[in-house]
């Protein structure tokens, strides 16, 4: 199954938007999500989108853990 990343983002985007978050954090997943679209169609490149973002020390999340009936959704 394909998800539609962009979609993803933009919703969160808009999410946090509605909360009124006051931490920037919307403007910047639309800016990720255009920044994004640009890495999947090959006009920006891996390395002009790391000169953006990193992951730190950020870890992979245990999905299985953390949505545990999402074996329903398969």
């Amino acid at each position: 199954m394909k998800y539609n990343l962009i979609s993803l983002m933009r919703a969160g985007a808009e999410a946090l938007d509605q909360v009124a978050d006051e931490c920037g954090r919307a403007y910047a997943l639309h800016e990720a999500a255009n920044n994004m679209i640009m890495l999947l169609n090959g006009t920006e490149s891996l390395d002009d989108f790391r000169s953006c973002y990193v992951a730190q020390n950020s870890q992979p999340m245990d999905l299985d853990a953390r949505f545990p009936d999402n074996e329903s959704l398969e």
